[in-house]
């Protein structure tokens, strides 16, 4: 054995062949057994012969390839490199990179002349948990704090999935020219819900509310309207901002306050209730998810002119 040892280690990689070699070897006294035996993931084989006076090792992975690599690192490891390939492993291991392919993985089960017993089975990392809420939408892509909620509480996701399936519907019912309204406004709550981060009862409220108000989009009972809708000239729904104040749940200052909004806050106005204060009406309004009434002495819509509100937003 230290004669083979002496006479190979004098090429430039032959110290790094013939450490792998020799533990592949084991006890064996042979040169000639250098063809290490591979069970790789997938179940695929993989025979490796060693040339340490070439430097070079030949690759037989399953029937169908050979080819030869050539010693490319020296060191305590080895690795070999040719034709877009790249081998490298220590003994008892041995990776191999193939273009366009995955990483191939190998556990040493053998040698070329020795028994081969047993051999063992290439065993996968453990998945992640597996998740047990389904949403309506991907767990297994980038998720924020409320979406990572959403795959995990059962709950959350079951609320979720009606919501979702609640809008899909109602887009249909829409005409083209409201459903673009409609989405825009989906986007703006779903901004509004996400700030709740992995607090249930926020994430629960907000699609609690997201829920009525969608189911509230077309007035019990009330067909899609095939054309827009009007109120003095003014088509509903529409975009506007609120100069603050409070939301209340019904057109009057007797109704009980929901929310107060801030300055220059976003909202979708979506009808003139008829109710006055002041000579301006009471609107129905959509704001962050939620459905409520608002002054129109404190509205100001976006690029028009709608009566009964406070002015133009620049």
């Amino acid at each position: 054995m230290t004669g083979i040892y002496q006479r190979i280690c004098c090429k430039p990689y032959g110290v790094a062949a013939a450490l792998f070699m020799l533990a592949s070897i084991g006890s064996s006294d042979q040169a000639s057994a250098n063809t290490v035996v591979y069970n790789c993931q997938g179940g695929e084989s993989l025979n490796a012969t060693f040339n340490n006076q070439a430097d070079t090792v030949r690759l037989e992975i399953g029937t169908n390839l050979t080819l030869t690599l050539n010693a490319a690192v020296s060191g305590s490891g080895m690795r070999f490199t040719g034709n877009g390939y790249e081998a490298y492993g220590k003994a008892g291991w041995l990776n191999v990179k193939r273009p366009g392919q995955t990483e191939l993985r190998c556990t040493q089960i053998g040698s070329i002349g020795t028994p081969v017993t047993s051999p063992p089975q290439y065993t996968p990392p453990s998945p992640p948990a597996q998740q047990y809420a389904s949403p309506s939408f991907n767990c297994n892509a980038r998720l924020n704090a409320t979406e990572a909620r959403l795959c995990s509480n059962p709950t959350l996701a079951g609320l979720d999935r009606n919501m979702a399936s609640t809008y899909a519907w109602l887009r249909g019912q829409l005409p083209s020219w409201k459903q673009g309204q409609l989405k825009q406004d989906q986007r703006q709550w779903l901004g509004q819900r996400n700030r709740c981060g992995s607090n249930d009862q926020c994430i629960e409220t907000s699609l609690n509310d997201r829920i009525a108000y969608l189911n509230e989009y077309l007035e019990p009972g009330q067909p899609p309207q095939q054309q827009p809708p009007q109120t003095g000239g003014v088509t509903f729904p529409f975009q506007a901002r609120s100069w603050g104040g409070i939301v209340r749940s019904g057109p009057g200052t007797q109704y009980g306050k929901i929310a107060s909004l801030n300055e220059r806050e976003p909202i979708t106005v979506l009808q003139q209730t008829g109710q006055y204060y002041q000579d301006r009406p009471w609107f129905k309004i959509s704001f962050r998810g939620r459905v409520g009434y608002h002054w129109g002495g404190i509205i100001c819509p976006t690029g028009r002119t709608v009566p009964g509100t406070y002015q133009v937003c620049n």
